[in-house]
């Protein structure tokens, strides 16, 4: 039984994602949708009813990051705020991040030239990786290697590899390391794609997001890592994207404040983003998927170059404005 409003939110989530899978008619969609709008108010209803004791230490916390966010960003909407400050509550952190990314705020920029950065970087881009594992003790390692952001992953519950946290977050950022978020799960399959499942990991990457202390007007990239055809493109993976944006939508009231990013080839990449269903493009290494020779429209692009760290990874290469973030608890753990 659940104890807990993190394992009560968890629950309800479960339940509507079980109901939309089971629903027959779109007015029943619809029905489950606005069930998931008012998610972010039950959480607040079962706080206060079934957790009256905790209440002075969750005003506490508010204010706290009520003074940060002001410090750091000016405004935020009052929803974020709670739903931040929850997750404070929950884990014992306060995980609000800042974002990064681009010259001349990037932090990785090398003392070797203007614009140098990393093994795989060249003239404005920066290099970085992406990892499917925790980087909290290779953090020191990426950063000497010369890259400077990482990629890292939003997962499923049922997936062995550790989900992007808080902590990885505030540990990679100590070492002056950027980070970008990524969800993927069976992205390599088109019969996983459709509406239904953007939907359910649209919240999913949201509500981790948060736990995260990933900041707002950042992007989640979307995988979608196989070279499908137009047709597969304009169906499934179109309507993936399209239930990603009502997810969000769903989550956030109507008010997401993250962005959407698409991982994939030249085509996926350039028919979401000509679409307006990705603001982001990262573009997958495998040259010969259709359209990845000529796209130029990325954000980021995994490279064919590696230094020999002693763990598994891929490189990149990012565009000022790539959607990397930083957490403001790095210089408490410095």
């Amino acid at each position: 039984m659940a104890s807990t409003p993190l394992e009560i939110i968890q629950d309800l989530e479960e339940s509507l994602r079980q109901a939309y899978k089971k629903a027959t008619t779109d007015e029943d969609r619809q029905k489950i949708v606005e069930k998931l709008q008012a998610l972010s108010d039950l959480d607040l209803r079962i706080t206060l009813e079934e957790f009256e004791t905790e209440i002075a230490k969750l005003q506490a916390i508010t204010d706290t990051l009520k003074a940060i966010i002001t410090e750091l960003q000016g405004h935020i909407d009052n929803l974020f705020m709670d739903q931040l400050a929850q997750v404070g509550k929950e884990n014992g952190l306060l995980p609000q991040s800042k974002p990064t990314g681009g010259p001349p705020d990037n932090l990785g920029a090398s003392t070797a030239g203007a614009g140098s950065a990393g093994p795989a970087g060249s003239g404005s881009t920066v290099g970085g990786i992406d990892c499917a594992l925790d980087c909290q003790d290779k953090a020191v390692k990426i950063k000497k290697a010369g890259f400077t952001f990482v990629c890292r992953y939003y997962r499923n519950a049922s997936s062995h590899y550790p989900p992007l946290s808080a902590q990885e977050v505030a540990t990679l950022s100590a070492a002056g390391l950027s980070v970008v978020a990524v969800w993927e799960s069976a992205s390599d399959k088109i019969g996983h794609f459709s509406f239904t499942s953007g939907v359910n990991e649209a919240t999913s990457a949201y509500h981790q997001a948060l736990l995260a202390g990933q900041p707002k007007d950042t992007p989640i990239y979307f995988a979608v890592d196989a070279d499908f055809n137009a047709t597969e493109i304009a169906g499934p993976v179109r309507d993936y994207f399209r239930g990603i944006a009502s997810g969000f939508d769903a989550i956030s009231h109507h008010a997401p404040i993250y962005q959407i990013g698409v991982y994939g080839s030249g085509l996926t990449c350039g028919t979401l983003t000509n679409q307006g269903l990705a603001k982001y493009a990262w573009l997958a290494m495998s040259t010969g998927w259709r359209g990845s020779k000529t796209f130029k429209g990325w954000n980021i692009k995994q490279s064919g170059e590696t230094v020999n760290m002693g763990f598994d990874y891929d490189s990149d290469v990012a565009k000022p404005g790539f959607g990397g973030f930083q957490s403001v608890l790095a210089n408490a753990i410095a």
